[in-house]
């Protein structure tokens, strides 16, 4: 989830959740979804913005399983410099 929502914050300049007290800020990453990475930068590619939404899935079941799932999810973003191999 964390990863998520690094990944949200590096995209579009906001964490998915601004403002608000800590408490807040905990009921809505518990239960409500950020605006989409698009809306708030249309240059993102859908398969990528796709991605962070799995990353930010609010039941844990929902994201992927391991840091080798995820890396597996970013790999084919990565481009050609990236060593395949694990």
């Amino acid at each position: 989830y964390s990863v998520g929502c690094s990944l949200y914050y590096a995209l579009t300049g906001v964490p998915p959740f601004p403002g608000g007290t800590p408490q807040q800020k905990l009921k809505w990453h518990r239960t409500e979804v950020p605006p989409p990475v698009a809306s708030l930068n249309p240059t993102v590619p859908a398969g990528f913005a796709a991605i962070v939404d799995a990353l930010l899935a609010k039941k844990p079941d929902d994201r992927p399983a391991s840091a080798d799932a995820v890396r597996a999810m970013l790999l084919p973003w990565a481009g050609d410099h990236v060593t395949r191999s694990a």
